[in-house]
């Protein structure tokens, strides 16, 4: 103990001593490091450690208190607006996806539809729709029967037996590739690609009129009727008669 004191009482003597000496001269950075090292190797002084302590600067500090707190609940909810808008995203792209695949595989089966010869096709539907267009299911005045039903008053009743006639026609005459559940949009499309000019004006002519009676309960005027009734009249007895039916076998 005595001669712990000896030694701090000796510190602190040469410490005076030396600012007496030096009071007029400046104290530089590299007198008081080796100062400092003077005195950690001191061997009256035991058990002396030197320690790095890492502070923040003031200015470091203050920015970092002063800098603002994210809130966990508002980080949350915009995680999850980001994943919904993500998943919906996504989702447009698959049905869009599966729409432009459901287009193209239809367009590859039309085409070849059209690829496939005339004598190897299947023999014309039955039905298209729920209109039956087999040759015998018609009069044989297709525009005389048309004309009766209108002068009855069935002006749906004229018009399908008009429609169903035409696509008749269309089957068995000029050969026109139908199936069973083509629409009437359809119908005429196959009209434009297979059937004559003067047929598939005929039928961008009647599917309208067709379709606003069937669909929107637009009644045609008689005029309209009349012309359409004139046209198929004059338009089929100028092709060539269906074939017959061990043709199709």
């Amino acid at each position: 103990m005595k001669r712990a004191l000896r030694s701090v009482w000796g510190l602190w003597f040469c410490c005076v001593w030396g600012l007496a000496a030096h009071a007029a001269e400046p104290v530089t950075l590299e007198a008081a490091r080796a100062a400092a090292s003077a005195v950690a190797e001191d061997p009256l002084l035991p058990g002396m450690q030197r320690q790095t302590v890492w502070r923040w600067r003031p200015e470091e500090a203050a920015s970092a208190s002063s800098a603002p707190t994210p809130s966990p609940s508002t980080d949350v909810e915009d995680d999850t607006w980001v994943t919904l808008i993500r998943w919906v995203a996504w989702g447009l792209v698959g049905v869009g996806l599966v729409w432009v695949g459901v287009r193209a595989w239809r367009e590859w089966l039309r085409w070849r539809q059209r690829q496939t010869p005339l004598d190897t096709r299947t023999p014309p539907p039955l039905w298209v729709q729920h209109l039956d267009i087999r040759p015998e299911s018609l009069p044989a005045d297709v525009p005389a029967a048309v004309r009766a039903h209108w002068q009855a008053g069935d002006a749906r009743a004229a018009l399908a037996l008009l429609y169903r006639a035409s696509l008749s026609q269309l089957a068995h005459r000029c050969a026109v590739p139908l199936h069973a559940s083509d629409t009437e949009g359809e119908c005429l499309a196959a009209a434009w690609q297979h059937a004559p000019a003067d047929v598939a004006q005929f039928m961008r002519e009647l599917t309208p009129v067709w379709s606003g009676l069937s669909y929107g309960h637009h009644r045609p005027t008689p005029p309209v009727l009349e012309a359409l009734c004139v046209r198929y009249a004059t338009l089929w007895p100028l092709l060539p008669p269906p074939p017959a039916s061990g043709s199709q076998a």
